[in-house]
């Protein structure tokens, strides 16, 4: 089993905001009482954590829980020693991942040893890694935008860098493969190229575009993520499972490298896009898009493939005690159950499916629309989990 996060009971600790928004007290007791009782020193199968794996899901967890926890759902928890013990332990947390930020440079490094409070000797990390700790404190890009809407006042030029990467993402990187030009795909940079392949966890762009025009009243901004979010559900109902693969890679120009490589006679809509991971690892990014899409437009053709795909996910990646990931999504079984499920699934799949779901009037946590006057009184970290906005509502 992989574990990068110390064995410090990830999964656990990544539910436990869905299950207090869910309202299930025996699970969130469990949590809190297995929570208060970690020791951060201890480190399961090594000596070392990754900084940005633990503030992005240990870390915004507990966060999101004491907001959460002294705030709409305080009737959850009216033990004050249970709530004192979170509140301890996030602070020790928070105290134990500081040593990552003792660097030269003031960026933090990518694994700590928080029993000896050192760090590795490496002299890299990644832009995520780097830049996305800045509401616990998780991809870069999001987090400026998600900075202004935690507080406005202070982080006022992060909104102006955000715009700028938006709109230099609109004209310069935004493809549209062969044969749908209403499609919209972000191909990856290689530094000089852009490489027509797209990876599973970019799909949360969608959201994040939405998100940002909401915010700034651009319905320019609205209009791309949503063209992501409908790309999302287009290529989800192509598939045998209902669900998405792991890569896609497209041509916008029907390449004859693009024919031969995939024994093409013809480019057409139906192939123009190819699915070349065919895994499904219970990735949350499209719930998410689909979700800042409802909250942008009301439409319920979101809610509509939000249950669409969740149901096909119950078909085929439900076990006896859990849900695992799969090989194939274009084998009608989805292929071998890979035995594996990232925390994120219950942080993320789970409740971005509740929240589509959920009308305004049952929601004070919800994402809301600028545009229509009501400011965001939360804000979702990378991991899904709502953290109580620090300035003024935007």
């Amino acid at each position: 089993m992989d574990d990068d996060s110390g064995g410090w009971g990830v999964t656990a600790i990544d539910a436990l905001s869905t299950a207090i928004m869910f309202e299930n007290e025996d699970a969130v007791r469990q949590i809190l009482d297995f929570l208060v009782n970690l020791d951060y020193n201890r480190i399961e199968g090594g000596t070392s954590i990754q900084l940005y794996a633990v503030t992005t899901k240990h870390f915004a967890g507990m966060l999101s829980a004491y907001d959460l926890l002294n705030g709409p759902f305080a009737h959850m928890v009216p033990q004050q020693d249970l709530r004192d013990g979170l509140y301890r332990q996030m602070v020790e947390l928070g105290n134990v991942l500081s040593c990552g930020f003792s660097t030269p440079s003031g960026i933090p490094r990518n694994w700590v040893d928080t029993a000896l409070c050192t760090t590795d000797d490496a002299l890299s990390n990644t832009i995520a890694g780097a830049g996305s700790l800045i509401l616990e404190f998780a991809p870069f890009y999001e987090y400026l935008l998600k900075a202004y809407i935690y507080d406005s006042k202070a982080y006022a030029p992060y909104l102006q860098r955000w715009k700028l990467a938006a709109d230099s993402t609109i004209r310069y990187i935004a493809s549209h493969p062969y044969g749908h030009p209403e499609w919209t795909l972000l191909p990856r940079w290689n530094g000089r190229d852009k490489i027509n392949e797209m990876d599973a966890p970019s799909w949360f762009a969608g959201g994040n575009f939405i998100l940002g025009g909401m915010v700034t009243g651009n319905q320019t901004l609205v209009d791309f993520g949503v063209s992501i979010a409908d790309t999302a559900g287009a290529l989800y109902q192509m598939t045998a499972t209902g669900l998405g693969g792991e890569l896609i890679v497209w041509t916008t120009d029907c390449s004859p490298s693009f024919r031969a490589k995939f024994d093409l006679n013809e480019c057409n809509s139906s192939n123009s896009v190819q699915i070349t991971g065919s895994e499904y690892k219970l990735r949350p990014e499209v719930f998410e898009s689909w979700y800042y899409a409802y909250r942008a437009t009301k439409n319920p053709k979101y809610r509509q493939w939000a249950w669409m795909a969740f149901q096909a996910l119950n078909r085929v990646c439900k076990t006896e005690s859990a849900y695992s990931a799969i090989s194939d999504v274009n084998a009608e079984n989805g292929g071998k159950k890979l035995d594996e499920m990232d925390s994120g699934f219950m942080a993320q799949v789970l409740k971005y499916t509740w929240l589509i779901h959920l009308d305004d009037d049952q929601a004070p946590f919800h994402v809301m629309d600028s545009r229509r006057g009501s400011g965001n009184m939360w804000v979702y970290n990378t991991q899904g989990h709502p953290l109580m906005v620090a300035g003024d509502p935007v």
